[in-house]
């Protein structure tokens, strides 16, 4: 895969990253039925939205990638518990993303080469 197809997927996964550094104070709050608290809900779109870009973008190795964006979340939620002030780790939010990948896997398939061409995409 060419590098120019990676880089949508590498801006998500930034953009993702930059989202978990911001303090908790600045997202907004809201529970429904505890652990299924809008934060678990962003967690799982966020990630599963993140797979759907690799895969669009032409990602011919999804159970690597999920691998690595599974790994990712996790070494955010330690950065997040050990070396931010402003933040927690929770492990839930590790398996909300886990969550998000499943589905994606379970979702998303790939672009075609002829859809590609054509300049059709599907999900």
């Amino acid at each position: 895969m060419k590098m120019k197809h990676q880089i949508p997927t590498l801006v998500s996964g930034f953009f993702i990253f930059i989202l978990c550094l911001l303090p908790g104070s600045a997202l907004p709050e809201f529970s429904w039925a505890g652990a299924f608290s809008l934060d678990k809900w962003v967690h799982a779109a966020l990630y599963f939205l993140w797979f759907f870009v690799y895969r669009f973008w032409g990602g011919q190795k999804p159970l690597q990638a999920a691998f690595f964006m599974l790994l990712f979340g996790g070494l955010i939620e330690l950065f997040q518990e050990y070396v931010l002030t402003y933040r927690s780790g929770e492990w839930l939010d590790w398996c909300a993303d886990a969550l998000g990948l499943i589905l994606g896997m379970l979702l998303v398939k790939p672009r075609t080469t002829r859809a590609t061409e054509q300049g059709s995409n599907y999900i």
